[in-house]
C-alpha cells in the first residue's frame, strides 16, 4: 500500500516545477566566463538587456578569446544600439553598433554575426550613410573579405 501512495504522490498533478526568474538568476560562479555567458544569453532572451550586457561584458573581460561570449556580447550591443535608435538618438548608437562589430570574427557567416550586420546595415542607411551599408550588405553576400574599422 506504502508504494502505491509514493507512487500516486511522485505521479500526481498537483505537483508543478517553477523554472527560476532569469532576472533573479545569480552567477554561481562569477569567475566562470560560460557560466556568466549562459546567463547573459537567458537574460537577451527574456528581454533583459541590462543584466544581459552586465554578465557577457564581464565574461568577454575575464577570457575575451571565448566565440561564443564574442558573438552573444556583439548581439547585445546591436540590440542595444537599436533600442537607442528607438529612442530617437541615431547618432548616440553608432558607439554601440562599432563596440558590437568589432568583437565579429566571423565575417557574418554565422546566423548571430549576419544577423548583427544586417541590423548594422539598416541603421547605416537609416543614417543616410549608404556608402557604408553597401559595405556591409556586400560583406553578408559574400563579395567582399570582412573589412570593417573599429
Amino acid at each position: 500500500a506504502r508504494d502505491k501512495n509514493t507512487l500516486k504522490h511522485l505521479y500526481s498533478d498537483d505537483i508543478t516545477i517553477k523554472p527560476p526568474a532569469v532576472a533573479a538568476v545569480t552567477a554561481t560562479d562569477t569567475t566562470n566566463p560560460l557560466t556568466l555567458n549562459n546567463e547573459g544569453a537567458s537574460a537577451i532572451n527574456a528581454g533583459n538587456l541590462e543584466l544581459a550586457l552586465e554578465r557577457l561584458e564581464k565574461a568577454h573581460k575575464i577570457d575575451p578569446s571565448i566565440k561564443v561570449v564574442n558573438q552573444n556580447l556583439a548581439q547585445a550591443y546591436s540590440i542595444k544600439a537599436m533600442r537607442t535608435v528607438q529612442e530617437g538618438k541615431v547618432a548616440d548608437a553608432d558607439s554601440w553598433f562599432k563596440k558590437s562589430v568589432a568583437l565579429l570574427v566571423d565575417g557574418g557567416k554565422t546566423p548571430v554575426e549576419a544577423s548583427v550586420l544586417r541590423t548594422y546595415a539598416l541603421y547605416l542607411r537609416l543614417a543616410n550613410r549608404a556608402p557604408e551599408a553597401l559595405k556591409i550588405e556586400a560583406i553578408l553576400k559574400g563579395a567582399a573579405p570582412p573589412v570593417i574599422k573599429k
